[in-house]
């Protein structure tokens, strides 16, 4: 029997018992992280380190053309698609059917896919086809409920392009001398350099990757896709309707924190988007005309739109289906504006909240029917990360309502 080997977390010395690797090493156990040698447990890790995904546009490659390397992505899309396929469709054979004599739900099934996935599709890289079945088996859980129990969705159908995933061991970054990064990635069994963009646009991912580069920040795993172009991607010459977009994820160290007292009320107001209130009347506003006027517009022309291509009106296919695509792009560009919006305005709040030298960001948005629709779990979410970066508490008070009372309606109109 192999002995086993204590791990000294070296923040909290607490001790874990591991066992050696095959090569000698000493395997950390499960939700330990290492950095600079030194081992860390989950508590600790999470104490120091936040987990935060750097999207870039690529620039170019280096050394080869975009014909050559949009071939090879083609390929890496289609084997990446075609695994994901596999892997739902295999954990769906291994999984149970909802029958009237059923209790519960039972566990999942857990199936080694490995050699399931390299004998359906032997061109993807075995790094790859790991992550990439990891990734899966994640989303295949969190829709196993609804599908089997509540049959209330269905199982997941990839589309092509999937996501492409690379290994933490398979990519790099380094500099040019002209202060351009670059990524090195292997996919499809040839090594490839990608020159990603840069510029005023891409200062925040800038320092993110640079932190990287000093050894501050620990990489993870990374990924290519791709998105559609717009015209003001400043594609050269217009050409090519897609964008590769490289997604690295890394480890990123806290900001010190600093002494914080006291709480800062952030409110959604029938009046104005955003509402804080600091201490004693220290009021602070964002009115978000603006992205009202943004959201009111888009969901009245899409309306108008869903109208005039009802099945009676028997449009011709070409103008119908250009219509459709027209309706895919706006919707398209709205979520990226709300995105934005949503990142801009968490950001704003939160640097409010550090300047004010508050501990504690309290949510309350049962009021909030200044914009409507709106993505409030997407704003919850970035408040969320922006917050615990800083080393601040974020606290949801009430959520956004789904929509408000009569006499308010009543009250606005």
């Amino acid at each position: 029997m192999t002995d086993t080997i204590a791990i000294t977390c070296s923040a909290c010395k607490s001790e874990r018992p591991s066992k050696p690797t095959r090569a000698g090493d000493v395997a950390l156990p499960r939700g330990w992280k290492r950095h600079k040698e030194e081992p860390y447990c989950p508590k600790c890790w999470g104490d120091r380190f936040v987990l935060r995904a750097i999207t870039v546009p690529v620039a170019g490659p280096v050394g080869q053309t975009w014909e050559e390397l949009r071939a090879a992505l083609r390929t890496a899309f289609t084997t990446s698609t075609a695994a994901a396929n596999v892997v739902v469709q295999a954990l769906a054979r291994e999984d149970v059917v909802r029958v009237p004599d059923m209790e519960k739900l039972g566990p999942c099934p857990t199936p080694y896919l490995y050699p399931v996935v390299r004998q359906a599709v032997p061109d993807l890289d075995p790094t790859s086809a790991t992550a990439l079945i990891r990734a899966i088996e994640g989303k295949y859980r969190a829709v196993r409920y609804d599908v089997i129990w509540l049959r209330t969705a269905a199982w997941p159908a990839y589309r092509y392009p999937q996501p492409y995933p690379v290994h933490n061991q398979a990519w790099s970054l380094s500099a040019e001398d002209g202060g351009a990064l670059v990524l090195s990635v292997r996919f499809q069994g040839q090594r490839w350099a990608l020159r990603l963009r840069g510029g005023p646009g891409f200062r925040r991912q800038r320092r993110a990757l640079e932190s990287l580069l000093s050894g501050e920040s620990l990489q993870g795993e990374a990924s290519l896709y791709e998105v559609g172009a717009r015209p003001g991607d400043h594609r050269p010459n217009g050409s090519g309707r897609t964008r590769l977009m490289a997604k690295l994820v890394l480890w990123m160290p806290k900001q010190e924190a600093r002494e914080a007292t006291g709480q800062m009320l952030v409110e959604g107001t029938p009046e104005e988007f955003l509402v804080a209130t600091i201490g004693d009347g220290v009021r602070w506003v964002i009115n978000g005309d603006r992205i009202r006027s943004q959201v009111v517009g888009y969901d009245r022309a899409r309306k108008r739109r869903a109208e005039d291509l009802k099945h009676e009106k028997r449009w011709p296919a070409r103008r119908r289906e250009a219509w459709l695509r027209e309706g895919r792009e706006a919707a398209s560009r709205q979520q990226h504006r709300l995105a934005t919006y949503c990142h801009e305005v968490s950001h704003m709040v939160v640097e409010r909240a550090r300047r004010a030298g508050v501990a504690e960001i309290v949510l309350d948005l049962s009021r909030a029917w200044f914009v409507r629709p709106f993505p409030w779990h997407l704003l919850q979410e970035k408040l969320a990360y922006k917050a615990n970066e800083r080393g601040i508490v974020l606290t949801i008070s009430a959520s956004a309502p789904a929509g408000p009372p009569a006499q308010e309606v009543l009250a606005t109109t």
